[in-house]
């Protein structure tokens, strides 16, 4: 680690000049390389840059549109819910209504007597 500032009391020297300016060699060639990369490889770099750029633009619309869809699903699984417990209980009720009218027929019947013999007692010789 060398300093980039001669420390107090201290001069730079030809060793930390040439260290010094070998590494800026060094990046100038490095930076050049990228750029003449960047030159020849355009056509491969040009989709991801768009890709990128895509990504970036959309992500907040996709996921606005996302929570969009998930309230409004929600909204009509709800709806769904409801008519369908809705449904639910006029079933149960007209259920309820013929069995108990099954259960008063039973009832009010004799035993042994089916209720068309109950209708017409000319069945019966009576």
């Amino acid at each position: 680690t060398m300093p980039l500032v001669p420390r107090a009391g201290k001069k730079f020297t030809s060793d930390d000049f040439r260290a010094h300016f070998s590494f800026l060699a060094l990046m100038m060639v490095c930076f050049a390389c990228i750029v003449y990369l960047m030159g020849k490889l355009r056509s491969i770099f040009r989709p991801f840059l768009w890709a990128l750029f895509l990504v970036i633009v959309l992500t907040p619309a996709v996921s606005s549109v996302e929570s969009v869809l998930l309230r409004c699903s929600h909204a009509l699984c709800g709806c769904i819910s409801a008519f369908c417990s809705g449904v639910m209980c006029i079933c149960r009720c007209i259920f309820c209504m013929r069995s108990s009218r099954l259960r008063n027929r039973g009832a009010d019947s004799r035993p042994g007597v089916s209720r068309e013999m109950e209708t017409r007692p000319e069945i019966i010789g009576t």
